[in-house]
């Protein structure tokens, strides 16, 4: 509820997301990023939140015992 009213999009669509720019699928990433605008969420807001997202899923990669993802 408290990231819906926040504008967030929530993990399952940055997990989507970022499999579909790993995987180089930019129909998907189109039909996803379309979907999400229309359920109401910014552009800006979409791509802050991925971009933190694929923060942290490079330094898990890069170090997955590290304390910086706790933050």
């Amino acid at each position: 509820v408290v990231r819906n009213l926040l504008g967030l999009i929530g993990k399952d669509w940055l997990f989507k997301l970022s499999k579909a720019v790993f995987n180089g699928q930019g129909d998907s990433i189109i039909k996803s990023v379309d979907d999400i605008v229309r359920l109401g969420k910014e552009p800006r807001i979409i791509l802050t939140e991925l971009v933190v997202h694929l923060r942290a899923l490079m330094l898990y990669q890069a170090a997955p015992k590290s304390d910086t993802l706790a933050a």
